[in-house]
């Protein structure tokens, strides 16, 4: 029981870095004075770069360098990345470049941004390598013999730190709280990565390790480059230009071809019709609103705004209470709850059985686009707004802007999507609910009983086929 300990000195690590990470608006906003919009879009560029980097460093994981590795490495990487964001601080770098030191945006140079931004990319790098391997390596510890001698006073212990895991974070996010220096903010959470990267780094010739074990990402990969590289074959009409491969239970055809390798032939699972199955609510119909909602507070606080005088104002206290934000709040809840939810779910349905590991990957990439495309999204906004000399929905300050009118613009548009998604839900070939497959497997078995075997006809649901695309 050594390794837990050490691994929950990581987890601590983490959580103070992700409470860093989610104050970065407000860093960006404060001390670097730059736009909502801009900042916003720092912000959901690393949001999206992280999630969508699961998947492949799942892949990494499984298919070349194991769990311990990944996490070695990506702990390695966090380190680094909060040294830098504590580095481009102006107090840190800002005299020694001829700068001065307060936290205004004229005492940032081009070097202390350069750190800034290759520190979030590898505090990105970090973040994901923690997700995908923090769990594997931590299971992979538990082995039989440990789980069979495990007595009271260890079991003790580990409640102990899971408790300690959960109240030390937030003790120490509450006392960061009130520490106004972004550098000490940083600081801290630098020097926790590197002690717990340390700490980690020592008890490895303590740790039970599991190498890669394989990915089926692999077999994706080789029939995705098998179909690209023959996707101008054409069919022999002649059979005789075919060869055939005797060895295969049944008889089976490929075309002639002067090299053939494992990325180009590929065999290819027993193929079966696509079934039909219901599908959840859409997610879009909860988004639109959403969005109109926002709309209608966000126009309200805007009178509010110009009725009070506060337009240059953005400082100041808006008089308006916060309960107007509840019912928006319980929508966004919604929305992440079915998105969540009903995407996990659909992607267990209609991915192979060797998939299914790598669902959650899958969902937070998807999600990870979103967060790219939303940057994309208010950027178009912005530009088509300024058409014709108009001042645009977007200004340096939230009482300048028009957030109301690019709430009612994405309301329509998620119209729009559900009536995409709900033409595409109908169109699509569903996979047959694997539960509802489990209930009607004894039925059939019965029918096979009862009936015989029958007559196939001359094309079998069952039989095997050779891809070489």
């Amino acid at each position: 029981m050594t390794f837990f300990p050490k691994l929950i000195v990581l987890m601590w690590a983490d959580l103070l870095a992700l409470y860093v990470m989610w104050m970065m608006m407000f860093y960006l906003t404060n001390v670097w004075k730059l736009g909502f919009t801009h900042a916003a879009a720092i912000v959901n560029i690393f949001t999206g770069a992280w999630t969508m980097m699961l998947l492949p460093m799942e892949y990494l994981v499984d298919a070349f360098m194991g769990s311990y590795l990944i996490l070695l490495l990506s702990s390695i990487s966090y380190s680094l990345g909060m040294g830098f964001l504590w580095m481009s601080t102006p107090p840190i770098l800002g005299k020694s470049h001829g700068l001065c030191g307060e936290y205004l945006p004229e005492c940032i140079g081009d070097e202390q941004r350069v750190l800034f931004y290759a520190g979030l990319a590898l505090i990105a790098i970090g973040l994901s390598g923690h997700l995908v391997s923090l769990g594997p390596f931590t299971a992979a510890q538990f082995t039989e013999d440990m789980l069979e001698n495990m007595t009271g006073k260890s079991i003790c212990i580990m409640f102990l730190f899971s408790y300690l895991a959960i109240l030390v974070p937030f003790g120490s996010i509450i006392a960061i709280s009130y520490v106004k220096a972004w550098s000490f903010r940083f600081g801290l959470s630098a020097l926790c990565t590197v002690v717990g990267t340390l700490v980690f780094f020592v008890g490895s010739c303590s740790y039970n390790y599991i190498g890669p074990q394989g990915s089926p990402l692999t077999t994706f990969f080789r029939v995705f480059y098998a179909a690209v590289s023959k996707i101008f074959y054409r069919r022999p009409k002649n059979v005789k230009d075919l060869y055939e491969i005797p060895d295969l239970d049944e008889h089976q055809l490929i075309p002639h071809s002067r090299s053939l390798s494992h990325w180009e032939l590929i065999f290819s699972n027993p193929i079966k019709p696509p079934k039909r199955k219901t599908w959840s609510p859409p997610d879009p119909s909860h988004t639109s609103l959403c969005h109109i909602r926002l709309a209608k507070v966000e126009a309200r606080r805007l009178g509010i705004v110009i009725s009070h005088g506060l337009i240059d104002k953005p400082d100041d206290k808006i008089p308006m209470s916060i309960f107007w934000l509840l019912p928006q709040f319980v929508l966004l809840g919604a929305v992440d709850g079915i998105l969540e939810t009903s995407l996990c779910d659909f992607l267990m349905d209609q991915v192979g059985p060797s998939m299914q590991g790598h669902i959650l990957q899958f969902a937070f990439g998807v999600l990870g686009m979103g967060h790219m495309g939303s940057v994309l999204a208010v950027y178009v906004a912005g530009k088509v707004s300024e058409k014709g000399g108009k001042i645009g929905w977007f200004q340096h300050t939230l009482n300048k802007s028009r957030l109301d009118k690019y709430y009612l613009t994405s309301a329509w548009l998620s119209a729009v999507n559900l009536g995409i998604y709900v033409v595409m839900a109908l169109l699509f070939a569903y996979q047959k609910s694997r539960i509802e497959e489990d209930q009607e497997a004894p039925e059939e078995e019965e029918d096979e009983n009862v009936g015989g075997n029958g007559s196939q006809g001359p094309f079998q649901d069952d039989a095997q086929c050779f891809c070489c695309c």
